[in-house]
């Protein structure tokens, strides 16, 4: 069922994948974030999807605009978005001024008052996000300032 879904500007703190099914369209007011935190997102071994966007093998409509994909804190193991739709017309499927942001903002956890350069040394609190983001085998998209 096609879904519209309205993102008021705010920062909106994900512990677990959020799930965006096939249909919908997610539109964000002045560049809302969806900030992937927490220990499911910490192993880089065993790596997990923030934001997933489609299941494999799924064709249709998706379209996201003005939003921002970003991480706090220590989450070497976060691969920040997966998309797997592939578009069932030429630019059905998207990423409309949408970004992905690793650090160096207030609030990340990530900046240089919290990560020093030249310390001499990795942080493992200052590792973040594996994989900004992951396009799936079967997948298409178009992409505009992202």
């Amino acid at each position: 069922m096609p879904a519209i879904i309205y993102v008021p500007f705010g920062v909106y703190i994900v512990t677990d994948t959020v799930e965006i099914p096939v249909s919908s369209r997610v539109i964000g007011q002045a560049w809302p974030q969806i900030m992937a935190t927490g220990s499911k997102f910490v192993d880089p071994l065993k790596p997990r999807v923030a934001v997933r966007v489609g299941l494999p093998g799924q064709v249709g409509v998706v379209k996201i605009q003005n939003m921002i994909i970003t991480v706090k804190g220590a989450t070497a193991g976060a691969i920040m978005m997966e998309w797997n739709i592939h578009e069932s017309g030429q630019g059905s499927a998207g990423l409309w001024d949408t970004h992905f942001r690793v650090g160096g903002a207030a609030g990340t956890d990530l900046t240089v008052k919290d990560c020093p350069k030249l310390s001499g040394k990795v942080n493992p609190n200052c590792v973040a996000a594996s994989l900004m983001l992951h396009l799936t085998p079967d997948s298409s998209s178009y992409f505009k300032n992202v």
